[in-house]
This record gives structure tokens, sequence and C-alpha cells, in this order.
């Protein structure tokens, strides 16, 4: 009975931040739309545009992913605790949206984001923008769990600000290297097919990529220590060993998951989404089995 009133105990005092995490939700959806050239709920509802609801989704969930790694601030559950997960919640949500900028800029780099999933409606460029970020939640949430070796709590929480934009950045860096990887060791021109074929399947394939290349990531950043040399060198060969397995993927999946037809041909000329499903299942589970074996 003891060890029953202590979990019944923990779990009162843990709804108050679960309560935060939900309420991060409503948060990230008012500063999405007040930084969106385009009205979401217009976009959702009105004309149903899947390219919008996919990328609001996919954002949704690298939000959650993300602020959850702030419990790893609030590791006591007092007010102090309390702060430290509303406010680096809070700097989960700005560090979320300038990631999508970033997607802007160098992911898709060739044509504009805006006028495909506004005006195209091009549900495979919302499956890359949100793949990227559920990659860069999980960046997030690996860099929240950076350990202070700080004393005083003032210091501490500086050190976990630092150190979480520093990882942050590197995440990012990594995710740009990582979609030109996709983009130069793709047998197809990624872009044209994106932009001009509104192929669905690409960006079912490039999107899960990135994910799994979060989730290696994330096991580079999880717990790193304060050591910013030590621990960039870790992430920098973690996502080398990564990038080299996810390139192997590919292969693998052609050769072993679906060898009945050559995979670049099912999802660049036969706009194949469920071959691409497949490959980026594919994807996931070898930066899943990745990420289980070195942490464990």
């Amino acid at each position: 009975m003891d060890t029953l009133s202590a979990n019944l105990e923990n779990l009162l005092l843990a709804l108050p931040f679960f309560l935060v995490l939900i309420g991060t939700l409503a948060l990230g959806k008012w500063i999405y739309i007040r930084t969106s050239p385009y009205s979401l709920d217009a976009e959702i509802l009105e004309r149903d545009n899947p390219a919008i609801g996919i990328h609001f989704a996919l954002f949704l969930l690298g939000l959650m992913i993300a602020v959850t790694g702030t419990l790893l601030r609030g590791r006591f559950f007092d007010w102090i605790g309390g702060l430290l997960v509303i406010g680096f919640a809070v700097l989960s949500i700005g560090l979320m949206r300038l990631s999508i900028w970033i997607n802007d800029r160098f992911l898709l780099r060739q044509f504009s984001i805006y006028q495909e999933m506004v005006n195209d409606r091009n549900s495979g460029t919302a499956f890359v923008v949100g793949g990227a970020c559920v990659a860069t939640g999980l960046c997030i949430n690996g860099a929240m769990s950076v350990t202070s070796s700080a004393d005083e709590l003032s210091d501490r929480v500086l050190q976990a600000f630092v150190g979480t934009l520093i990882f942050y950045s590197i995440g990012q860096f990594l995710l740009v290297i990582g979609a030109w990887g996709f983009r130069k060791l793709a047998q197809f021109d990624v872009h044209r097919t994106m932009e001009h074929d509104d192929n669905l399947a690409v960006g079912i394939a490039y999107g899960g990529f990135l994910m799994g290349l979060g989730i290696i990531l994330r096991s580079a950043l999880v717990h790193a220590s304060p050591d910013l040399v030590e621990e960039i060198l870790t992430t920098l060969i973690y996502a080398v060993v990564g990038l080299i397995l996810l390139s192997a993927t590919s292969l693998f999946t052609a050769k072993v998951l679906l060898p009945g037809s050559p995979l670049h041909h099912e999802i660049e000329h036969d706009r194949n989404p469920a071959a691409a499903s497949v490959l980026a299942a594919a994807f996931i589970c070898v930066a899943v089995a990745f990420a289980a074996v070195v942490t464990a």
C-alpha cells in the first residue's frame, strides 16, 4: 500500500506539469498563427488543405516532443521546477518556429514552401517540412537534457539556456547536411519531382529520413555533459555514423523489404506512396535501433 500511495501522490504532483505541456500546444498554435502568412483555420476547415493539415499536425508532434524535454529542467516538483518548465517550453516554441524558417532557406531552397503548400496544396512538401519539425523537436528534447556543473541555480539555468541554444544550432546544421546528403544520394532530382510533379512519395521518404536523423541526433545529445568540445565531437561522430546507416537503409529496403521493383522507380516515376511509406518506416526503424543500442 505504501507503493500505491506514493504512486498516487506522484500522479497528483505531476498533473500540473502535464497541464503545462498541454497548454504549450495552445500557445504553440497561437504563435504559429501569428507568425504564418496564411490563415490556419481557413486552410484546414474551409479549403480542406491537406498540406497545411499535415504540416501543422507534425509541427504539434515535434513541439510536444521538444517540450517534454523541459521536464529534465524541472527535476523536482516545486515552483522553481515549474517556472523552469514553462520558461524552456516557451523557448522550445520559438526554436520550433525558427526551424521552419531554416527549412524554407535550406531544406527546400529551390522553390517556395508557402506557394507549394498553400497554392498547390502539395502534401509532399508538407511531409518534408513536417518531418523536419519532428526532427527538430527530437533535437531540442535531447539538448534540454544537457547537464550542468554549476552550483548556483542562476548559473545552472544560464548554462542550460546556452547549452540548449548551442546544441539546437548543431542539430539544425546537421539536419541541413543530412538533407543535402539525401538529395545527393537520391537517383533523381528531388526538388524537381516535388515542385513540378507534386510527388507525395518523395515527400514521405524525405520526411521519414529527416525523422530518422532526428532520432539519431537526439541519442547523441541526450544527457550530454557540459564539456562542449567533447559533446560536439561526440554528436558529429554519431551523425556521421547515423548518416551512413540511413544511406544504407535505402539499399536494404530495395534489396530486402521491397525487392520486386527498383525502389527509386517506384518513388520517382510511379509516385508510389505505399513504397515510400515502407522506406520512411525503414529509416525510422534503423534510427530507433541505433538509438536504443547506443543509449542502452
